[in-house]
């Protein structure tokens, strides 16, 4: 290799570690104070292959410059984390209390307005139980909470008890009787928040079905990547409406945080909270949001996390968060079934 060419891939290697390292400054800085970190956290599963790519590159060529890009992926350990799960598998105890989330995209390809797909209906129920078993608290987001669909899923899931955030898209389906129930409101969007509070035996808990502001990004992202061409000025364009939309939705899902982060903490009882954040863990948002509460993806799971199944690849922005004081986490899976541009995220655990 010439000298010149290798001259121009350290000076990428050492780009990339830089932005890297902008990246894991995303979840410390309020897009609300400098949104532009955001977008490097946004990015980071493509910055995490790029360095292990330099790293095997200049191994290879038995070069020490392999460290550079070892040394940032170590440093970035804690955000490696939250996109891989590197734990091992324990035993599950009797009867563990099993949550779902799921943003269903209005189960458009499981209960279609004009027929009845039954079909699909069976083949998702038996998927579930075959990763699951029986599924005890199922929270939707982007759900269209028509009759029919809700008395159907009451019986495909065994699950008697229902409420919704009205017009919203947020419900919450349960085995277990819900006692109490209300909703939060965020200003000038169709995104919301609703709670329930069940009694399991004689405990209170409070399940949160939350959905925050979406970027709005994947279509235009999925325009651009057909079309896509430096030299031309409406790709420019679409990249700067891209980016625009980006920084208002990150603003938006601060404000949506606080309010949720307050309506937990003022809660008397243990709390599970299930949804779509439609944020990585490397922003702002999700460390914010994880502060006093167990990630049960970090804590028990296992493999590559990406819940996103849409235009945009490798995210993850689906959680189910439980207290690490009240609640022992035992597995934490993605079902990789294909009936929304998001994949259904489960944990199963047990109260303390």
């Amino acid at each position: 290799m010439s000298d010149f060419f290798s001259q121009i891939l350290r000076s990428l290697n050492i780009a990339v570690i830089f932005i890297t390292f902008g990246a894991y400054l995303a979840p410390y800085i309020s897009p609300q104070t400098t949104w532009f970190f955001a977008i490097f956290g946004l990015f980071y599963p493509v910055l995490l292959a790029l360095n292990i790519l330099f790293f095997l590159f200049w191994l290879w060529r038995k070069k020490t410059y392999c460290l550079y890009s070892l040394g940032c992926i170590l440093l970035g350990w804690t955000h490696l984390t939250g996109l891989m799960g590197f734990n091992l598998a324990q035993p599950m105890p009797k009867e563990p209390l099993t949550v779902l989330s799921y943003n269903t995209h209005s189960l458009r390809k499981l209960f279609p307005r004009k027929k009845d797909n039954t079909a699909n209906q069976k083949a998702f129920k038996n998927e579930l139980e075959e990763k699951t078993g029986a599924v005890e608290i199922v929270c939707f987001q982007e759900f269209a909470a028509y009759k029919s669909t809700v008395a159907k899923l009451k019986t495909l899931l065994g699950l008697p008890y229902f409420e919704k955030h009205d017009g919203k898209g947020t419900a919450i389906f349960s085995k277990y009787p819900i006692i109490k129930k209300g909703e939060i409101r965020f200003d000038n969007t169709e995104n919301s928040g609703l709670w329930v509070d069940i009694k399991i035996d004689k405990k209170v808990i409070r399940i949160y079905s939350i959905h925050f502001e979406s970027s709005k990004i994947s279509g235009d992202a999925a325009v651009l990547k057909e079309d896509v061409n430096l030299r031309d000025k409406k790709t420019w364009q679409g990249i700067r409406g891209i980016l625009g939309k980006y920084r208002r939705s990150t603003n938006t899902r601060v404000d949506q945080m606080s309010i949720v982060k307050q309506h937990i903490s003022d809660t008397p009882h243990p709390v599970i909270v299930c949804g779509d954040f439609n944020d990585t863990p490397v922003s702002y948002v999700y460390e914010q949001m994880s502060k006093g509460l167990c990630d049960n993806f970090k804590e028990a799971g296992r493999g590559w996390g990406a819940t996103y199944n849409g235009a945009i690849p490798m995210l993850r922005i689906d959680y189910i968060f439980t207290e690490f004081e009240n609640f022992t986490v035992y597995e934490h899976g993605i079902l990789r079934e294909e009936y929304s541009d998001h994949y259904p995220v489960y944990s199963q655990l047990k109260l303390k």
